[in-house]
């Protein structure tokens, strides 16, 4: 384990971290971030036992780190967790039930108390007989979860559907669904959002063929009850191939906004794979599309969160395909964080590696805001494939910069921005906060309130002239939120909030 950091507070401005549990191969995916720790999903594998799902927890005093195995899931991985409004964590995994990891892989859902470590519910689920994998849960408006993912019988005849879980607020399971659009191609959910009227979109990709590079993005729209609705087709133009939807959150417009990658062609070039965003529409249909990255290289985004600016922290990886040092070729993969607009626009773009001059695979699965402003980076870093698979936690500030002036292996692009500046007082605040602006305003706007995972937890409606408004706060639980103002649904201003 290595860390560094410029802080002497209770919480860490800048820390990197590889932590290693006894020199086996550890994936960690997802975080949450509590008052006094960070906690992150982690899968250990080995040649010569059944992988263990783990809850690492990280002390942001110290940064002090624990693993909690869950043993009780044989050959498990976990892969998803999520804040609830009460102050638990919600994880989510799979195991196999039987000695071979290969048949009846069934999933996992369990609710911990952060501070005792104590699990306060559990279930398991799935189609029986069949192999179960999780891409993605979240939260819905009813109190229950939604986890999509894809599933595959042990029939080698049989491809692989999307599937849709749904539970109530008690955990009672209301469906576990399969969607497959063409019954001799492999689906795959990659992610999923809750829509106004109850239901899903789940994005995601099919193979057109056995070769990876011609598979088709896909929009799938289920009602509340988890019934088909439609599917939606994003197809290759001219020379693309290879196009993969992965994470998808909601716009302030009421549209939604994608990201993932493409694969694009050019004559006497390698294959250049790129990062991919697009804006879709309540009926799936898309409103633009853009590429970002060089030639040649393998890019990808592999994950997409609200920022407290109004924008997206969006993450991934990118590969470079040729590399000279001295006349020797290296391939190496960084660990890649962004910030997008919410119109599309890559405002700044960094490359992290622990290896800068040798051949290493380093990716960020996931980016989160921290309560202090700043952005945490969980993935994994892999050197060699017997021993140096680590999960890697890396905390970044606001600009995604490890230290001030960004120095070390990054890349950057970096762009303005100026912001009504207003003020919000008191923070921290227990029942109510003023906003004051600096002029009075010209027309109705609307004040939204998001909590850490993105949901919209109180919308309030200001009235033009006015330039001090005095809000009371819903009943949500103490912690961290965001707020954003708009003016004809274009964000004008937005901060952070800390309710106590």
């Amino acid at each position: 384990m290595f860390l560094w950091s410029n802080s002497l507070n209770a919480q860490f401005d800048y820390f990197w971290l590889d932590i290693d549990d006894q020199n086996l191969w550890d994936l960690g995916e997802e975080a949450v971030e509590t008052d006094s720790h960070y906690f992150f999903t982690v899968a250990t594998f080995s040649p010569w036992a059944p992988s263990i799902a783990q809850i690492l927890r990280v002390d942001k005093e110290n940064l002090h780190t624990d693993f909690f195995p869950l043993n009780y899931y044989y050959a498990g991985t976990l892969q998803q967790m999520e804040m609830t409004p009460s102050g638990t964590i919600i994880l989510a995994g799979s195991f196999y039930d039987g000695a071979i990891e290969t048949d009846n892989g069934q999933l996992f859902m369990l609710e911990i108390d952060p501070e005792t470590m104590d699990t306060l519910r559990s279930i398991t689920f799935g189609k029986p007989g069949w192999n179960d994998n999780i891409s993605r849960l979240i939260l819905t408006q009813d109190g229950g979860v939604a986890i999509t993912g894809w599933s595959f019988d042990a029939d080698p005849s049989t491809k692989q559907s999307i599937f849709l879980f749904k539970a109530d607020s008690l955990w009672n399971q209301e469906y576990f669904n399969l969607y497959a659009q063409v019954p001799n191609r492999n689906h795959f959910g990659n992610s999923l959002i809750q829509t106004p009227d109850g239901g899903f979109f789940i994005v995601g990709n099919r193979q057109m063929d056995q070769d990876y590079f011609m598979d088709q993005a896909i929009l799938l729209k289920v009602d509340s009850g988890g019934n088909f609705q439609f599917w939606k087709n994003i197809l290759p133009v001219g020379n693309e191939y290879g196009l993969i939807a992965v994470g998808v959150k909601k716009k302030i417009n009421g549209n939604y906004l994608a990201v993932g990658n493409k694969i694009v062609t050019t004559t006497g070039v390698a294959q250049d794979m790129q990062y991919w965003a697009f804006e879709f529409d309540s009926d799936g249909e898309v409103i633009w599309s853009d590429t970002y990255g060089g030639l040649p290289q393998g890019a990808q985004w592999e994950s997409i969160n609200l920022a407290p600016d109004g924008n997206y922290l969006v993450c991934g990886y990118l590969r470079e395909n040729s590399h000279y040092v001295n006349d020797t070729l290296f391939k190496r993969q960084y660990g890649a964080i962004g910030k997008l607009s919410p119109e599309g626009e890559l405002l700044w773009h960094r490359l992290y590696t622990n290896e800068p001059l040798n051949k290493h695979v380093d990716i960020f699965w996931n980016a989160i805001p921290t309560s202090d402003g700043g952005i945490l980076c969980v993935g994994t870093t892999w050197g060699d494939s017997l021993t140096h698979q680590d999960v890697w936690a890396v905390k970044l500030d606001e600009w995604g910069c490890i230290e001030p002036g960004c120095e070390g292996p990054t890349e950057v692009v970096e762009v303005d921005i100026a912001p009504v500046e207003v003020a919000v007082y008191p923070d921290p605040a227990r029942d109510k906060f003023t906003l004051k602006l600096p002029a009075p305003l010209e027309k109705n706007a609307e004040l939204r309130l998001y909590n850490m995972m993105g949901q919209v937890v109180k919308t309030y409606s200001i009235p033009s002239g006015f330039e001090e408004y005095p809000f009371l706060l819903p009943a949500v639980q103490c912690g961290l939120y965001f707020y954003s103002l708009s003016v004809d649904e274009e964000i004008i201003a937005s901060g952070k909030l800390i309710k106590e």
